[in-house]
């Protein structure tokens, strides 16, 4: 499927992104998840460990009511297997607390050299 852009009154065809691996496409998305939904979220933990699977989410973010998302990364045509691991994760995040979800968050930032102070402070900063 073609992709196009609007700018300076005309549309531009845009290029597909080759990357080599999720891994690369986790790396963007991280940096700016407002390519997932088109609209602001937070990232709060990559690979966050849960108790309801061996595997763990690529990213766990907040969109701006505070509600969890959770970014999972496949190549090609999802499989009933990828549904499956998608709904064990919402099983898991679900049963995160307030105080569990800022300790994701906290690990988070020191990882990426960002200040914290608290998980709603850092939900705030996010979304002025």
């Amino acid at each position: 499927m073609e992709v196009y852009r609007w700018e300076d009154r005309k549309f531009g065809k845009l290029e597909p992104l080759r990357f080599g691996a999720e891994r690369d496409f986790e790396d963007l998305l991280e940096k700016d998840a407002t390519l997932v939904l088109g609209e602001p979220l937070c990232v709060i933990s990559r690979q966050p460990p849960l108790s309801t699977s061996k595997q763990k989410i690529d990213l766990l973010a907040l969109d701006r009511q505070g509600n969890c998302v959770i970014i999972e990364l496949k190549r090609g045509k999802p499989s009933r297997t990828a549904i499956t691991q998608i709904l064990e994760y919402a099983a898991g995040v679900s049963q995160l607390s307030y105080i569990e979800l800022e300790q994701l968050a906290y690990r988070w930032c020191q990882q990426q050299g960002k200040e914290f102070s608290s998980l709603t402070a850092l939900h705030s900063e996010f979304f002025e």
